[in-house]
């Protein structure tokens, strides 16, 4: 048997969800979407550049806010690009290593 979860109706004036938009905008994000939890709403927003789509607790919103998770994103991409590179670079060094041996 599956229990199914309960979701709390929040109910939001409509200039806290303008003041919400604004935040998310002012911090560089693209709002998408409100998406309820149990206990509070997700406030969902692209990322300007890779359009990821990325989520906030409503009461966790601000300016500062979206602009730091949207800077988690670019130095998670960053991360990845180097170890990509590196990677990269490690298989084409072994590659030639390789060809050398067979010469």
């Amino acid at each position: 048997m599956h229990r199914v979860a309960e979701c709390t109706t929040i109910t939001l004036k409509i200039s806290e969800i303008c003041r919400i938009v604004r935040e998310v905008q002012n911090g560089g994000g693209q709002f998408h979407s409100f998406q309820p939890t149990r206990a509070d709403y997700l406030v969902l927003f692209n990322h300007p550049q890779s359009r990821t789509t990325l989520a906030l607790p409503i009461s966790n919103v601000s300016v500062e806010a979206v602009r730091e998770k949207i800077a988690s994103v670019r130095e998670s991409a960053a991360d990845r690009n180097a170890f990509l590179e590196q990677a990269e670079t490690l298989h084409s060094e072994s590659h030639v290593r390789s060809i050398l041996k067979a010469s």
